[in-house]
């Protein structure tokens, strides 16, 4: 892939994987019975959530970075920029006064960082 069009498709395939990662935090938690009421907050949060997480990976330059030659660095940033982003969106969620399950949070986090370091493969 040329190296222009890196960012680009990284930011696509995060975009994806936090869609992915917000409803399927919740499917894990619920057990696959999904609570209406936490959905909808889910959903009406999503543009927060997405952009939380794309604003920390830039801030810890993910989306700049060589992928070819990955190493802990990149390893330790994926990891802070997923938890700095988690404790964000937690913040956030908190000002706007939208409770979700503690669990989602953590369950997302850890997504976050697999889901992150899987793509960069």
């Amino acid at each position: 892939m040329k190296k222009y069009f890196l960012p680009g498709f990284l930011i696509f395939i995060d975009i994806l994987a936090l869609v992915f990662t917000a409803f399927f935090s919740l499917y894990l938690r619920f057990d696959v019975l999904i609570v209406n009421v936490y959905f909808a907050r889910v959903v009406h949060t999503l543009p927060l959530f997405i952009a939380v997480y794309l604003l920390s990976f830039n801030a810890m330059h993910l989306y700049t970075r060589i992928w070819k030659y990955a190493g802990t660095r990149e390893v330790i940033a994926i990891v802070s920029a997923a938890a700095a982003a988690a404790i964000l969106f937690r913040t956030g969620t908190a000002f706007m006064g939208i409770d979700l399950p503690r669990s989602f949070y953590i369950i997302s986090y850890m997504l976050m960082t697999g889901f992150t370091g899987l793509n960069r493969l």
